[in-house]
């Protein structure tokens, strides 16, 4: 995926990183680093408007580029500094030692919430898998190489897909599925609001979420579209097939004497 010059571009320009004994600029050189990574390599071409483009994320899948286009990797180092500076004195006012010491930031799976308690979350927005759409883990694995990512064999279990290297069927990722719906269910507390992003042509995973969460006890509000503001290669190619920007699928966890008994008793009641 990459030439002799960008493996030895890359590899030197995170050794410096490497060295950077302040954890917090580390972290935020490597952040850099990542956003570089994806340009600097053989699936980069020529993009019809000028420039280059990942062709990782187009068809979701490693391919060579014909004519790989060839970025500045100084340069672009310089231009991404300047971003995530920019970005960082934007939200600097916001954050202070309170902000700090009520945030929490948990890794862990959907499927087992176990650090949030019962009826603590007041909002849950989340934007899962779409089945067989993208094969998340499999895509990241050039990522996680050369930022030192570990991804364990419990993580592959966990990652509620279809297909992949695992070879998910439907039936796994619809498990996966309810089983993070059902603590979604439990963890938040009544008369609060649960939002899926959904962006997917296949009506079957609509229906998978919409009956799964009124299984766990939801009640379906509605859908509203979310748009992106622009229309990809993809909806240009099949504009009846792809949906232009995303859904956002609302579910309300309503205070009704079944759903009280299923937070009391933990019973699939429904």
């Amino acid at each position: 995926l990459f030439t002799k010059e960008q493996l030895a571009q890359l590899a030197y320009l995170k050794f410096l990183i490497k060295k950077i004994k302040n954890e917090n600029i580390r972290k935020t050189f490597l952040l850099i680093f990542s956003g570089i990574m994806y340009r600097a390599n053989l699936t980069y071409h020529d993009s019809a408007k000028g420039g280059g483009h990942p062709l990782a994320f187009r068809y979701y899948r490693y391919r060579v580029s014909p004519k790989p286009y060839f970025i500045d990797i100084v340069k672009h180092l310089k231009l991404r500094y300047k971003s995530i500076y920019k970005a960082k004195k934007e939200i600097e006012l916001l954050i202070n030692e309170d902000t700090k010491k009520n945030l929490q930031n948990y890794k862990g799976s959907a499927t087992s919430l176990t650090k949030i308690k019962t009826q603590t979350i007041d909002y849950i927005y989340t934007d899962p898998p779409y089945g067989s759409h993208i094969q998340y883990l499999d895509l990241s694995i050039m990522w996680n190489a050369w930022l030192d990512l570990e991804v364990t064999d419990e993580d592959k279990k966990l990652e509620a897909i279809e297909g992949g290297m695992q070879n998910k069927t439907r039936e796994n990722y619809v498990d996966l599925l309810t089983q993070s719906i059902n603590e979604m269910y439990r963890v938040l507390k009544f008369d609060r609001w649960l939002s899926f992003v959904f962006a997917h042509k296949d009506p079957f995973y609509w229906h998978a979420i919409v009956e799964t969460a009124e299984k766990a006890g939801f009640e379906y509000m509605g859908a509203v579209k979310q748009s992106n503001g622009q229309t990809s290669f993809k909806k240009r190619q099949n504009p009846f097939l792809v949906l232009s920007g995303q859904l956002i699928i609302n579910f309300i966890k309503k205070k009704t004497p079944k759903a009280i008994q299923k937070v009391n008793l933990g019973a699939d009641i429904f």
